[in-house]
């Protein structure tokens, strides 16, 4: 799942998207999360 910002004009990240577990999901969301916090934190919550 790729995330973008509200008009699609800027790519973000690519989150996995998938409702069977795996060794790691939470880590990698957690990582995910942080990026989208730093694009949010540097084009000014955009």
């Amino acid at each position: 799942m790729a995330v973008v910002t509200a008009d699609c004009s800027k790519f973000v990240c690519e989150a996995p998207y998938s409702k069977k577990d795996f060794a790691g999901r939470e880590e990698i969301s957690r990582q995910k999360i942080a990026v989208i916090k730093k694009f949010l934190a540097d084009n000014g919550g955009n």
